[in-house]
Order: structure tokens, then C-alpha cells, then sequence
């Protein structure tokens, strides 16, 4: 199973895709010459798992990644990136930058994420798409069109794909 969570970060102005400072929950230019990465990453605020959630999500319902609309599966303020050291440590993976969120139903869709081949690394960008047709909550509502027949309703996402296992 994957869990992801929409955070509503973005509901309350601003718009994640044009707007640096609604997005990293700071002002600061990262095109400017006088970037300075380590004091942006000390400012940067926007909701994440914690690393607690992350290690109750894995004991105890076996999960195999988790996934947010955010810009990190850590919190904003985080720096250290616990959950995606807890994740990396029991091979699973982290989806990043999740949209549509709201068009997928609680449980039982299909999450097709299928990374590039790659050697190292630790994350690439990836097309995330959702099967919300022919799944068990789709079957559960009576919504199925016609006998015998499924349309595949696909819900895609452009994310980050932290991806831990290192693909050979």
C-alpha cells in the first residue's frame, strides 16, 4: 500500500506552480547570485510526515511508500530528513509534488509509478497515474459502466519520485 496525504498547504493562496514563496513557505530568490542553499533549507516551511508516522506506517501496515503534495515527504522545517532516511532504510520510497489528490478515492485505487532505469541517484522526476476505475473502492460504490466493462479512469500526477532502491 501506498498512504498519501493531501495537505491543503496550497488551499490557502498562492498557487504551488507559480508561486516560489506559497510553495517552500519562504521568499527567498533561489535564482539569485547570492543564493545560499544551507540558509534557504533553515527557512523553508510546508507541511511533511513525521518520522514517527513514517516508522508506525511501516510496522504496522506493511506499507511500501508514501506520497504528498508537498514539496518534501519531510516537513518544510525538518533539514535532517528523517522520513526519507526511515524510508530509505526499509527500501521503500517517497512520492513528491502529488496533485489531484482530491480524485482519488480514501482506498482501493491502483498507483502506477514506474521509474526510469537509473544507477545511483536518489530521485528524478516521474509521471504517478491512478487507476480509480477498476478498483476495489470504484467496484464497492456501484458506479461500474455497463456489463462486464471497465473504463480506466487515470488520474496523472507529475511528482518527484524518491526512489530508494537504486535501480541496477
Amino acid at each position: 500500500a501506498v498512504v498519501s496525504t493531501q495537505s491543503g498547504h496550497y488551499g490557502r493562496g498562492g498557487d504551488k506552480y507559480t508561486d516560489t514563496e506559497a510553495y517552500f513557505g519562504t521568499a527567498m530568490d533561489q535564482k539569485a547570485d547570492d543564493f545560499d542553499y544551507y540558509a534557504w533549507v533553515a527557512e523553508i516551511h510546508f507541511p511533511g510526515f513525521s518520522a514517527e508516522l513514517a516508522t508506525k506506517l511501516l510496522t504496522d501496515y506493511k506499507i511500501t511508500g508514501v506520497g504528498i503534495d508537498t514539496a518534501s515527504i519531510d516537513a518544510g522545517v525538518s533539514g535532517a530528513f528523517p522520513v526519507h532516511n526511515t524510508l530509505e532504510a526499509n527500501n521503500k520510497y517517497g512520492l513528491e509534488n502529488l496533485c489531484c489528490l482530491d480524485k482519488v478515492p480514501e482506498s482501493g485505487a491502483t498507483l502506477i509509478a514506474i521509474p526510469p532505469k537509473m544507477t545511483g541517484g536518489s530521485g528524478f522526476t516521474i509521471r504517478v497515474l491512478v487507476d480509480t476505475d477498476s478498483s476495489y473502492a470504484y467496484k464497492q460504490s456501484g458506479r461500474m459502466s455497463g456489463a462486464g466493462t471497465q473504463n480506466m479512469n487515470v488520474c496523472g500526477f507529475l511528482a518527484l519520485f524518491y526512489f530508494i532502491l537504486y535501480v541496477q
